[in-house]
């Protein structure tokens, strides 16, 4: 038997703006806990991470910053699920 270790999280709704309910910096806080998901993956050598739900928190991708975009993009360049075989 294969056994693969995929770890997922969803509905991450990131965008530049704190929504009226936060008083953190959503961003930067959203941004922190996809690096702990990050580190997690690293520790369980996952196979594979999956974004299971809404990544952005606005529906129409042209109203989300090149730069909140180009952010996103780094981080998930830093994941590093091993190759299979």
């Amino acid at each position: 038997m294969t056994e693969f270790v995929i770890i997922t999280a969803s509905d991450i709704h990131i965008g530049d703006i704190n929504p009226r309910s936060r008083i953190d910096d959503f961003k930067e806080t959203i941004l922190g806990k996809i690096e702990q998901i990050r580190k997690e993956c690293v520790k369980c050598n996952a196979d594979a991470f999956i974004i299971a739900g809404d990544l952005f928190n606005l529906k129409n991708p042209n109203k989300n910053t090149h730069g909140l975009v180009r952010e996103l993009i780094e981080i998930f360049k830093k994941f590093k699920c091993h190759p299979g075989n």
